[in-house]
């Protein structure tokens, strides 16, 4: 680094690029497989600063330290907004997906200049300082973000629907996503500012200033649409923001000299897929400590055996798409699209992660559901005839079962919606024990009354099945508004057993939900990584194109296993130990049959002889 740190990125200031250029293989290329098509076997890799007079380009092989740093804000973002906002119906996901989509666009708007234009200046360092606080902006409104959430209003005796409830956190995230291109168009004016003298660049660069200025401007109106209440209005945020991007690619494609060609950008894709395979481990670590916080799981071999599973689902995750990958030049048109498909890729991505992470928690839930379940039939059989003894049996064993649960449940609360879970639960529990010790005393303490003793048990039963899952994080939508006003306003005429059989139901309309949406993602992931290393892969031969054949087929069939959340089967396959099993089955012979070495056969040297000729 020069002795003093500059206020621009000032040409006049600069050695020609080609005295001053020294490739170095950075960690990431560092840890690739080897590849016929490396970085430095490609002499263009080398040459591009030296072949152009254009002093615009300081073109890096490795992320530089302030992208690195600016990647931590990505994550940190996403490992928050993750664990503030469960996904317990259609619409959460939705707005899990949605958010997702504005952090994805804006780091990779951030991106496209960094890999191409981005000096360590002053002026640049400013500018990251400003996207550093959109990041931040985007963390805080992340637990308020309800995009499509619509709540009913007393007012005059009249039911009406007002805006969605997050129109303040709208307004800021659409100020953030405006602050955020304003900064970039302030790079790309002293981008446009250095390569006057070079009329080819000036055109492009203005487009692409022109493009964040009418993103801006339409940011600008937004505000006014939600400050006027017109809450459906989110949705311009993900059409303005795929056209900016489809766009601004464009102009790297049409235009050459301003392209991705010698840049970083393989590098750059390829540490984000680290750092939300990062995110994932967070995210197991998290939900094990969940467990273990909660005092009501134990790590019994199935749980034990979906943690090994998981870890393994992750490092597997890890191989399908770092093994195929190649950092050479793809040419313009072939590295836009490659690069975009990142989008759907990672998304694919967190949502298998997170799947894969709420699987291990519904698991440690069903194996105590399961003995839950057991208890409760066995003590239903013994109200037929009971005894006096017999009937205290079932009263203490009911009592210790479930209060034990609710009171290990507390320990492991970390919201307030899960705090008045539990104490609605805890208040339902001593409800039924109330019902058992009325079948009991109504007899004399001789004998139970069946009917009675039953409808107690039920209800006390299937809270404490209810507390579990609710442990685990599988909480119905509006559960806690629920359970809070019912503890405020209690009513003789609630019924707790309808009341916990309706709960229960939508646990198991959450436990589809992922099921469906991880096998959903998980295959579309194999896939889309299959596309992506067609497109990158230069010199395909007969057994790679099989192999990426055979992933796709994987991939599909992955997807399909889907199609069980809505078969009769599914409750069975949901309580058994198969699911993360099964998943991480199909990526393990996915990784083994596109990387094992072929046969030393006829066809091994036939093979060989064709790589021999492509290094050559």
């Amino acid at each position: 680094m020069a002795n003093h740190l500059p206020y621009f990125n000032d040409s006049a200031e600069r050695q020609h690029p080609s005295e001053h250029y020294h490739k170095r293989e950075s960690s990431f290329s560092r840890g690739r497989r080897h590849s016929p098509n490396k970085p430095e076997e490609f002499p263009e890799a080398k040459q591009i600063r030296s072949i152009s007079p254009d002093p615009l380009f300081d073109r890096h092989t490795e992320a530089t330290n302030i992208e690195l740093f600016y990647d931590l804000f990505f994550v940190a973002n996403l490992t928050v907004f993750s664990s503030v906002k469960e996904v317990n119906d259609g619409r959460t996901l939705s707005q899990y997906i949605g958010f997702f989509c504005i952090l994805w666009f804006t780091w990779y708007q951030v991106s496209l200049y960094d890999v191409r234009f981005a000096k360590d200046t002053v002026f640049d360092r400013m500018a990251k300082v400003v996207q550093f606080g959109v990041m931040v902006g985007f963390a805080v409104c992340g637990p308020t973000f309800n995009a499509g959430e619509k709540k009913d209003n007393l007012a005059d005796g009249l039911i009406g629907v007002i805006a969605d409830p997050g129109l303040k956190t709208f307004k800021s995230l659409t100020l953030l996503m405006m602050v955020s291109r304003l900064a970039l168009i302030t790079q790309y004016l002293q981008a446009m500012w250095i390569s006057r003298k070079v009329p080819a660049n000036v055109f492009p660069i203005s487009l692409i200033i022109g493009i964040y200025l009418v993103s801006a401007g339409v940011y600008g109106l937004l505000f006014i649409a939600f400050a006027r209440g017109h809450s459906n209005a989110y949705i311009t945020w993900y059409v303005v923001a795929f056209l900016e991007t489809i766009i601004c690619t464009a102009v790297s494609t049409v235009w050459r000299n301003i392209s991705f060609k010698g840049t970083h950008l393989v590098q750059r894709m390829g540490l984000l897929t680290l750092i939300i395979l990062g995110e994932g481990v967070m995210g197991l670590a998290h939900n094990c400590q969940n467990l273990v916080k909660a005092q009501i799981f134990s790590f019994s071999g199935s749980t034990i055996s979906d943690i090994a599973c998981t870890i393994l689902l992750i490092y597997f995750l890890y191989m399908i798409y770092f093994d195929w990958i190649q950092e050479h030049h793809m040419g313009s048109i072939r590295q836009q699209i490659w690069s975009f498909l990142h989008f759907p890729l990672h998304l694919a991505l967190v949502l298998t992660l997170s799947g894969a992470n709420q699987f291990v928690g519904w698991r440690a839930g069903t194996s105590v559901t399961n003995k839950l379940q057991n208890e409760f039939n066995d003590l239903i059989a013994r109200t037929a005839n009971a005894s006096a003894d017999t009937a205290t049996y079932i009263l203490d064993t009911a009592n210790y079962t479930c209060n034990g649960i609710v009171s290990g449940a507390y320990e492991g609360a970390h919201n307030f919606g899960q705090f008045v879970a539990y104490t609605k639960a805890s208040t339902t529990v001593q409800k039924g024990l109330d019902v058992i010790k009325q079948a009991i005393n109504g007899t004399d303490h001789k004998s139970i009354d069946q009917n009675s003793a039953e409808e107690g048990l039920a209800v006390v039963y299937s809270t404490a099945i209810n507390t579990v899952f609710n442990a685990i994080g599988f909480e119905p939508p509006h559960a806690a508004d629920h359970a809070y006003e019912s503890i405020l306003h209690p009513s003789p005429e609630d019924n707790p057993l309808e009341d916990a059989i309706e709960e229960l139901d939508g646990m198991s309309k959450i436990s589809r939900l992922i099921f469906t949406y991880f096998f959903v993602t998980i295959g579309s992931y194999v896939i889309i990584t299959g596309i992506i290393a067609w497109i990158g892969k230069r010199d395909k031969n007969l057994t790679d194109k099989i192999r990426l054949g055979v992933r796709f087929v994987f991939g599909g069939l992955l997807a399909i296993i889907a199609f069980f959340s809505i078969h009769d089967t599914y409750e069975n396959f949901a309580d058994s130990p198969w699911i993360l099993p099964t998943a991480t089955l199909v990526l393990l012979m996915v990784a083994i049959i596109t990387n094992a070495p072929l046969p030393k056969g006829k066809g091994y040297h036939h093979a060989k002889s064709k790589i021999d000729d492509i290094d050559q």
